[in-house]
């Protein structure tokens, strides 16, 4: 009789289970499930979006180059320039303006590196300790020039000048063990002008409240923008500047005397600064579309 009655239970508990299930289904748990499928079909939807806009980007890339083609040609001939790379560049970027600086007619004749002792906060002291020794080789440089102006216009000597001077800076730039530069192509001191890839979305300081990180990077970078434009044909910065605290915008509010163009990782950046090149070595001009430029792209010639 005991197996009897706990068989009959466990029955009705069964049927007591299925029925909740049909209610609770029809009922509150439906909108639970349905809105627990949502997100799979949003998600759907929203990598369908995603592809389109990614193949949008790459057509309007190819017209951009297309339309570009007959002011890249020859713009450039004979000029040897020097790339160079700082912490965080992308390498697709370098790739890029390598082979638009060969469409113009240039010759890349140099690739250079410049690790974290040029830029980090915590080489401050050592740039400035090697400052002292890099100036007494140096020519042209402005009575007031602090540290990071002096390594500017080292690295700058360096890439566009031969000698017994210029080899010992590049001696002392790509020397021990905190190198301030490495070569991965050495321009031999030929090249003629000269262009900064910078990274994607980085950020400098653009006040006196920022931490001392950034002001230490922000000082790097304006020692550089302040001297790359003493090369024998110029030269210029592409990076970013889409935000208030990006690095081109603090170099363009702090007017930094340096041709600069925003986009950097984009068709339009790569080509305008190309084209900005020509005429690097004149005058210090803004080209883009973010903060302080004053044109989408270099005029005309």
């Amino acid at each position: 009789m005991v197996n009897f009655r706990y068989h009959i239970v466990s029955l009705i508990a069964v049927f007591v289970a299925l029925c909740l299930g049909v209610v609770l289904g029809a009922g509150p748990l439906q909108s639970r499930i349905s809105s627990g499928l949502t997100p799979a079909t949003s998600t759907a939807s929203s990598n369908e979006a995603l592809a389109q806009a990614q193949n949008n980007s790459k057509i309007e890339a190819r017209a951009v180059a297309e339309l570009a083609q007959g002011r890249l040609a020859g713009s450039l001939n004979g000029v040897s320039v020097a790339i160079v790379t700082v912490p965080g560049s992308d390498s697709s970027d370098v790739a890029s303006m390598r082979d638009t600086l060969g469409t113009a007619g240039a010759q890349v004749v140099g690739e250079v590196e410049l690790t974290n002792t040029w830029l980090s906060a915590d080489s401050a002291t050592f740039r400035n300790t090697l400052a002292t020794p890099l100036a007494s080789h140096l020519t042209g440089l402005a009575g007031d020039a602090g540290a990071e102006a002096v390594i500017g216009q080292a690295i700058v000597t360096s890439l566009t000048q031969s000698g017994s001077e210029p080899d010992l800076v590049k001696q002392i730039l790509t020397g021990g063990d905190t190198p301030v530069m490495r070569m991965t192509k050495d321009p031999q001191g030929g090249a003629q002008a000269i262009v900064v890839v910078a990274p994607r979305g980085n950020t400098s300081a653009n006040s006196q409240t920022a931490d001392p990180a950034s002001l230490a990077s922000q000082a790097s970078w304006e020692g550089l923008a302040k001297t790359i434009g003493n090369a024998p044909a110029g030269g210029l910065i592409l990076g970013d500047a889409s935000t208030d605290r990006s690095t081109l915008t603090a170099l363009r509010r702090g007017n930094v005397p340096a041709t600069t163009v925003d986009q950097v990782g984009t068709t339009q950046g790569t080509i305008s600064a190309v084209l900005a090149l020509k005429d690097a070595h004149s005058s210090a001009r803004s080209f883009g579309v973010g903060s302080g430029a004053s044109a989408i792209f270099p005029p005309a010639q």
